[in-house]
């Protein structure tokens, strides 16, 4: 495995977090402003889609039986065809385009679902860092958009493994203590007395800091191909 590099985020200060809120809500507002307009536009086109656009009495001629139209004379029939023709295209086009606003409202909503999270989320976090209340070592917001912050951070930290799977973490192969070969998670008790958690028939290593808890907890996030988003406070209780 390689090394785990330190991903330490520097902390905001209170302007750039007010900043922050503030670019949050007017993105916000924009998306949901153009998703409203995106759905009505679509409704529109389907309205267009459901009327009898080709019943009027000009293009009577396109709803006559085929042995009717064979009876015309031939500038007649072609007019008929070219007209039907242009009848399919118009229609054509029309799903085409109402697929296509299908797709971006789904983008669309994605993204303000995305952002409207991460406001949320963010806001825990500033009144954790408030100074009302002490910091949490370790908060982590699971894929599931749900946040984990216990009181303590191995308590967090466990309590993550956990949620995702004990076995699935220890089937990437993350080794704590590199110069014994000590995993992650292991069967065993380690017997040089290793700090380690009990899980079950499992046991988690669990000696080391809040900054290095964050960087095995990234490092499963990208090993299982999950979005993870862990937030460690340095000095606080590990």
């Amino acid at each position: 495995m390689d090394e785990i590099q330190a991903a330490e985020e520097p902390a905001l200060s209170q302007e750039q977090t007010n900043l922050l809120d503030e670019l949050a809500r007017t993105q916000f507002n924009t998306i949901e402003h153009t998703l409203i307009r995106l759905i009505e536009h679509r409704r529109s086109i389907r309205d267009m889609l459901t009327l009898e656009d080709f019943s009027s009495k000009a293009l009577i001629t396109t709803l006559r039986s085929e042995g009717a139209i064979l009876g015309l004379g031939p500038q007649v029939k072609e007019c008929v065809s070219e007209q039907r023709t242009l009848e399919a295209d118009y229609r054509q086009l029309l799903f085409g385009y109402e697929a296509g606003l299908t797709d971006l409202i789904e983008k669309y909503s994605k993204l303000r679902d995305r952002i409207k999270s991460e406001a949320a989320y963010n806001q825990v976090i500033n009144i954790k860092r408030s100074g009302n209340t002490k910091e949490t070592p370790l908060v982590v917001r699971m894929p599931d958009k749900k946040i984990i912050e216990e009181i303590q951070g191995v308590d967090t930290f466990v309590k993550v493994i956990e949620v995702l799977g004990i076995e699935k973490v220890k089937a990437l192969g993350v080794v704590a203590i590199r110069n014994r070969n000590l995993p992650l998670i292991s069967e065993y008790k380690d017997p040089n007395g290793a700090a380690q958690r009990r899980s079950g028939s499992y046991y988690i290593a669990i000696g080391f800091g809040t900054l290095e808890k964050k960087k095995f907890l990234d490092k499963i996030s990208a090993g299982l191909g999950i979005e993870m988003t862990v937030i460690a406070n340095p000095g606080t209780r590990s």
